[in-house]
């Protein structure tokens, strides 16, 4: 019962803030990018009195709507790992904002969005998602990046590939890449300091994995 009431209640929320209730590959997509849109903060223009679920239950619950329980995702499988996901990205930037560019009929049944994100780079940000800059043995390494990096806007490019399972309705797919070396080395300058910013143990960061030291 109290599952069934939930699903009512995030039916009727969908409703209020004029997402399609008709599950189609292409509005699953649409709608993703629609509700992620500032992160994990509920996009601005879904704000409002009659939307009463907490952002991320909203978000997670839609995620639960349209894709498969063991859906595959860059850091697991299933639901939980794509919101966590989202959460490493979200934890430390105020003014994330992801603009869907274009999308792209793929394979059968697979679609590919192209993306673009934006924010604000902050001392927080560079602390918490790049810890090893500052315990590092060269504090002047982390003076010299932060110099550069602080109050500047960072543009990231980001090609997501979905795949969808007709007969059961759902994402079973959803696995992204993203470039970060490019805007990172447009604003560092040096593609050395892009590499020691990005080579970090795995599960430090969202962004750890992002350098192939073969490009370095």
């Amino acid at each position: 019962m109290k599952k069934e009431v939930q699903e009512l209640t995030v039916q009727h929320q969908v409703l209020l803030a004029g997402i399609p209730t008709k599950t189609t590959p292409w509005s699953a997509v649409v709608t993703y990018w629609d509700i992620f849109r500032n992160g994990l903060k509920r996009s601005r223009h879904l704000q409002g009195p009659t939307i009463t679920l907490d952002a991320t239950d909203f978000q997670k619950n839609f995620l639960h709507s349209v894709m498969a329980a063991n859906v595959s995702a860059n850091t697991g499988f299933g639901v939980e790992a794509i919101f966590d996901d989202w959460k490493l990205l979200s934890r430390n930037i105020d003014d994330l904002d992801i603009q869907l560019l274009r999308l792209e009929n793929d394979e059968k049944d697979s679609i590919v969005a192209y993306v673009r994100g934006t924010a604000t780079m902050t001392e927080s940000m560079l602390r918490n998602e790049f810890p090893h800059l500052i315990q590092g043995e060269s504090p002047q390494k982390w003076f010299s990046i932060a110099s550069r990096l602080l109050g500047q806007q960072l543009e990231v490019f980001t090609t997501m590939r979905f795949v969808w399972d007709p007969f059961n309705g759902r994402i079973v797919s959803a696995l992204y890449t993203e470039d970060l070396v490019t805007p990172l080395q447009k604003l560092l300058g040096d593609l050395g300091d892009v590499a020691y910013m990005l080579r970090m143990p795995p599960g430090k960061s969202r962004w750890g994995s992002n350098f192939d030291s073969r490009k370095a």
